[in-house]
């Protein structure tokens, strides 16, 4: 639902981590949904010049990142700890999320932790966070592979950059995590660099092995850019797809 205050309160917030050069790139536009609603969306004015200002967070800047506005309770956090983090239920909420399906009390219960410190939590600084996720994730832009390997990968690729519509605003309606240092799954063929700005509601958690974050559910975001990247490591070395997101808020 769109909230006018909340928004603008949010942009005072995004202002105030830009200079007045990046502030510039910014512009808000009144968007409305096909279903009545209405949002603020953010994007940048002209061919992504904005992208040049993220980075990804420092060894330095760890501790100053992971500093939250308002951190749970210690109950909540063990909650989140023991119902989401880590484990299936996480994946089992979202899908419900996703498909609007009616959660269960232990679920909402949940939801409405989250919900709550990732709505008044927010990011600090203009950073390039990683999500790795697996091949599944294209099979929604109708990319399927028979077997995966470079010539396969190019493939995707190309159909990624033909098909894909750039500019399209894309909702995340589950929570969706992501990783600002050392981050799991580094076996997964898709990896999302999420360019999120100062100021996106989001909540760090405890989850240092990961260096995990949550985003607010009903994140929207759209493609920049795509390009595949060798990884090699002491065990293994395979083609990754990478999908470059410019994160905008939630709805």
């Amino acid at each position: 639902m769109f909230n006018l205050e909340k928004e603008k309160e949010q942009e005072k917030v995004l202002k105030a981590g830009c200079n007045d050069q990046e502030w510039m790139l910014f512009r808000y536009t009144i968007v409305y949904g096909s279903s009545g609603g209405q949002y603020l969306q953010l994007t940048p004015k002209k061919n992504y010049p904005l992208l040049s200002v993220f980075e990804y967070v420092l060894p330095h800047e760890i501790d100053l990142f992971k500093k939250n506005i308002k951190e749970p309770s210690a109950k909540e956090k063990e909650m989140i700890n023991k119902y989401y983090i880590g484990t299936k239920k996480s994946w089992i909420l979202n899908t419900k999320l996703r498909k609007g399906q009616e959660l269960s009390n232990e679920e909402k219960q949940i939801f409405n932790i989250l919900k709550e410190y990732c709505n008044i939590n927010r990011c600090g600084k203009h950073c390039i966070l990683k999500r790795m996720v697996d091949l599944n994730f294209l099979s929604q832009y109708d990319i399927t592979f028979d077997k995966f390997d470079e010539n396969s990968a190019k493939r995707a690729l190309e159909k990624i950059k033909n098909n894909l519509i750039y500019n399209v605003v894309r909702t995340e309606k589950g929570f969706m995590s992501a990783s600002y240092g050392k981050c799991g799954f580094f076996d997964r063929e898709v990896l999302l660099l999420l360019y999120t700005p100062c100021g996106i509601r989001m909540y760090v958690t405890d989850n240092d092995a990961e260096t995990e974050v949550i985003f607010e559910n009903g994140m929207r975001y759209y493609f920049v850019d795509a390009y595949l990247e060798k990884v090699t490591d002491s065990n293994i070395s395979f083609y990754r797809i990478v999908l470059c997101c410019l994160m905008l808020g939630a709805e």
